[in-house]
């Protein structure tokens, strides 16, 4: 596949799972219902709410990972006028591996510093005004919170949410919130269209512009 036909299945793939996620999250989080034989149709309860607004966020932010990964791939063969194989091993040969990581902005960053120069639009997409407003941290944020619902268990990983948790808009009595918390009840006082899990696909959603205005 030529790279316009690649870069354009790369961002139709991310926006359609973008607005994807925010189909089924209205309709099981917000919209869901249950039926218990001989009584009322109720409500799913908040647990079940959360949980399904944890699986669908996942599902977004490994789409979200993929499309950093095929982007800077597909940077790779632009600069350079190579093939896919030729842009992996390229791409790879920065820090060992072209599997980890690329949906951590400032490791996105320092692997474009390093094969594109300072100057490169993916070098310098945390400057201001590259993104909206916040999206940047915001990316960021996204990232922890998938590494924090990946591997349950990690310190490191509910450490680096802790570490953030004023930054999200979480109260220190709710210091030991959950992914499905975080995503469906904060920012405190933020409208409910307007909680994590609306601003990490909104910050996805800027990405994926970004990509498509300048690579």
């Amino acid at each position: 596949m030529n790279i316009p036909a690649s870069k354009a299945a790369a961002l139709r793939d991310m926006r359609s799972t973008i607005a994807r996620a925010r189909v089924l999250r209205n309709r099981l989080a917000v919209e869901g219902k249950y039926e218990v034989a001989g009584q009322p149709v109720r409500p799913l309860p908040n647990p079940d709410k959360r949980d399904a607004t944890v699986f669908i966020f996942f599902e977004a932010a490994a789409a979200f990972e993929a499309f950093c990964y095929e982007s800077f791939i597909l940077a790779v063969r632009t600069k350079f006028n190579v093939g896919p194989k030729v842009a992996d091993k390229l791409g790879g040969k920065i820090d060992g591996g072209t599997v980890l990581g690329w949906a951590a902005p400032p490791e996105l960053v320092k692997r474009s510093k390093r094969i594109f120069g300072k100057r490169y639009f993916l070098s310098i997409f945390e400057a201001v005004g590259v993104l909206p407003a916040d999206h940047y941290d915001w990316l960021k944020a996204a990232h922890r919170l998938r590494n924090r619902i990946a591997h349950p268990t990690s310190q490191s990983a509910i450490n680096e949410i802790k570490n953030i948790r004023a930054a999200l808009g979480i109260p220190a009595a709710m210091r030991g919130a959950g992914p499905g918390r975080i995503l469906s009840d904060y920012p405190v006082g933020a409208a409910a269209g307007d909680r994590w899990f609306h601003r990490f696909l909104l910050a996805y959603e800027s990405f994926a512009n970004l990509v498509d205005a300048r690579l």
